[in-house]
């Protein structure tokens, strides 16, 4: 029995020894609180200050006394705190900052913080990508890691001379060392209300231009973006990984970034999935899956700056492409009288970007103009299409390339009734300048060759001239202006300079007329001088044949008869 009772008592004296300790811990911390409860403390304040000149690279200007409570917790209020750091990259101002201590490191003398409240802080930096490097590059992350979670109500960081994120109300939760860091936050930039929230696995690492796996996601009006992958190395400003985006308006969020390229967006919903791959201001994406309105594309993005200016380009394919939405708000080129339009063409957002953006499609529908597989190329610099700003409107330059074109329905949706079909083939050089349609057809220098194949040619039936040919005058043009000519093809070749087109030679063969044609184009008021010599085709002995003029504007040329030639005089 003795050693039952010996271990009976020694259970009793260890109880006795632990109540005895708590005890005189409670006693302690109730000196401690009616010593210290809500007294200035220049002594703690500057402690705790000094730890963080020390630990984190900062110099504290002002705000050094510390109110300390100890109910319900620890807790030290500083009023008036700054700091900046020692490179004179960033200044901190914070009229209220709460810091909330562990217990058991502050028995044994030592301050910790387990959570730091800042009110309305102030953060002001340098402009560039070398204060972020230089921030970077002094570890302030790793070194601040005291705190295991910081919160911030209206704050604002504003980099210096420019502008400012308003209203940040932040949580930011990390125990330092390895641990994970996470971040959710609201707040304000250019008028749009952000939320953002962020998971890094080892943020010390992006500090020492390491990578760590990330999942960062921003939610706003203009749109959302989500992103999961690795971030770091070059000083933390680089990513790759799988992002997905989408919004009301794929020109907005660019807008809204500051990337004003030269976009033309009809607005509309969009949807991009991709895998990112970003290293300071460049931006790649490949496995690209667009939705851009009606349309879907498939290919490769990059989003870049050259000298200052934002630059898209990329290449793109997809199976039907649908013009309509941009046609929309295409500049209107001809009025309801088929005129050239002289409204002024605004490109002053076009001029401030570049793109080189190349389209490929099975088939495309443009309006009542419908192509089958078809590749586009925009170049708004040097290249196959070049607009560039001019000193009165614009400098147009380029070549055009098509084949399997519905001549009739282009011209259909520039004019009322137009007067020819059939499938076309050419190639067209050209370059202008002007400030509005009418200016640019006025200015246009260029050449272009054509080929129509099993078209018509309307208002105009050469066949039956051809068989009244006796006649003249009146009944000739009667005879021609009814009907139409159906033709096997038309070949032409046009040279213009100063929107005068020459035709040097136009050959339509049909199954029953053959014609030669040669004249000019007024392509400013679209009118039109050209003689017209036909005559019947086939294995005849003596063909018919007949000459006359078309002049007058496209749409509704006058035909004229080729003037009788003089009579000999009579014979005495």
């Amino acid at each position: 029995m003795a050693p039952q009772q010996d271990r009976t008592d020694g259970g009793r004296w260890r109880e006795r020894l632990v109540t005895l300790a708590l005890a005189l811990t409670a006693a302690l911390a109730w000196v401690v609180f009616l010593t210290l409860e809500g007294v200035a403390t220049p002594e703690v304040g500057a402690a705790l200050l000094a730890r963080l000149e020390t630990g984190a690279g900062l110099v504290a200007e002002g705000g050094r006394s510390a109110r300390v409570h100890l109910a319900p917790l620890p807790t030290l209020r500083f009023a008036g705190l700054r700091l900046r750091d020692s490179a004179g990259v960033a200044e901190f101002a914070a009229p209220e900052v709460e810091a909330r201590l562990r217990w058991a490191p502050l028995l044994i003398g030592r301050i910790e913080i387990a959570e730091l409240t800042l009110r309305r802080p102030r953060l002001a930096f340098a402009a560039g990508d070398d204060a972020i490097a230089a921030l970077a590059r002094q570890g302030l992350l790793a070194r601040l890691a005291t705190a295991q979670r910081l919160i911030v109500e209206q704050g604002e960081a504003r980099r210096r001379g420019g502008e400012a994120v308003e209203a940040v109300d932040l949580d930011l939760r990390w125990r330092g060392g390895g641990s994970p860091l996470a971040l959710a936050a609201q707040a304000t930039w250019r008028g749009e209300r952000i939320d953002l929230a962020a998971w890094i696995a080892r943020p010390t690492a992006i500090t020492t231009d390491g990578e760590s796996a990330a999942r960062l996601q921003a939610r706003a009006g203009v749109g959302e973006i989500a992103f999961e992958g690795l971030v770091g190395g070059d000083h933390g400003q680089s990513l790759s990984g799988r992002v997905i985006a989408s919004g009301p308006s794929l020109r907005r969020l660019l807008d809204f970034a500051r990337f004003e390229a030269a976009l033309p967006d009809p607005g509309g919903a969009f949807e991009l999935r991709a895998q990112a791959s970003s290293r300071g201001q460049s931006v790649s994406f490949s496995d690209v899956e667009l939705q851009l309105g009606p349309n879907r594309f498939e290919g490769s993005l990059s989003l870049r700056r050259e000298d200052g200016r934002p630059s898209i380009a990329g290449t793109l394919a997809t199976a039907a492409l649908d013009l309509g939405p941009w046609l929309d708000i295409a500049p209107r080129l001809v009025e309801a009288n088929d005129r050239w339009s002289a409204t002024p063409i605004d490109w002053r957002r076009e001029e401030q970007g570049n793109l080189d953006l190349r389209v490929s499609a099975q088939r495309v529908q443009a309006g009542r103009i419908a192509l089958g597989e078809t590749a586009l190329s925009l170049l708004m610099k040097r290249g196959r299409l070049s607009v560039a700003p001019a000193r009165a409107g614009l400098e147009v330059k380029g070549s055009l390339q098509w084949s399997e074109l519905d001549i009739g329905a282009l011209l259909a949706a520039l004019q009322k009734r137009p007067r020819l079909s059939g499938v076309a083939t050419g190639q067209l050089v050209f370059e202008t300048s002007g400030a509005a349609p009418a200016d640019l057809s006025a200015m246009l220098d260029g050449r272009a060759q054509l080929t129509l194949r099993n078209g018509e040619i309307a208002r105009l039936d050469l066949e039956q001239a051809l068989r009244r040919n006796d006649r003249r005058g009146a009944a000739l043009i009667a005879g021609v202006q009814t009907g139409r000519t159906g033709f096997d093809s038309l070949t032409t070749t046009l040279r213009a300079t100063r929107g005068v087109a020459t035709l040097d030679e136009a050959l339509m063969k049909g199954p029953g007329v053959t014609a030669h044609a040669r004249g000019a184009l007024q392509l400013a008021d679209q009118s039109l001088s050209v003689r017209v010599d036909a005559a019947q085709s086939g294995a005849l002995a003596q063909p018919l044949r007949m000459s006359f003029y078309l002049a007058g504007p496209w749409s509704g040329p006058r035909i004229l008869p080729e003037p009788d030639p003089p009579r000999p005089p009579p014979a005495r």
